[in-house]
């Protein structure tokens, strides 16, 4: 867990590729396992990893899994708990990078999941 949320990009991109569709339901698992630990322990460096990889320079399965399975998933569980519990600062963060990458994002799939995102979180 401390090297998926720490420095280390790779680790968080194997992280991301047990999401992706054509892994096995037990991957899958495993990989969701793994997501509610750390949205249970540290969900703001959990959303803080997530926003971030949603920049252009992350290929577009990256992208993806990030805004649609887990941002999304992450911020808008059971009346807004994670989102309203993370701090003010994150929740600001948060908010200008999503902005920011639904004006620069080309994937019209990835613009929507962010929109739908917002529009709860509003």
């Amino acid at each position: 867990m401390e090297a998926i949320l720490g420095c280390d990009s790779e680790a968080f991109q194997t992280f991301i590729s047990y999401h992706y569709t054509y892994n096995s339901e037990e991957t899958k698992s495993g990989a969701k396992s793994m997501f509610n630990m750390m949205k249970q322990t540290n969900p703001e460096s959990l959303a803080l990893k997530f926003v971030d990889h949603l920049g252009p320079f992350y290929d577009i399965y990256t992208r993806q899994v990030c805004s649609d399975e887990l941002l999304s998933e992450l911020l808008n569980d059971e009346d807004l708990y994670t989102w309203l519990n993370l701090s003010v600062s994150t929740q600001s963060t948060i908010k200008c990078m999503i902005l920011d990458r639904m004006n620069h994002e080309d994937s019209e799939f990835i613009s929507q999941e962010l929109l739908r995102t917002v529009s709860k979180l509003v």
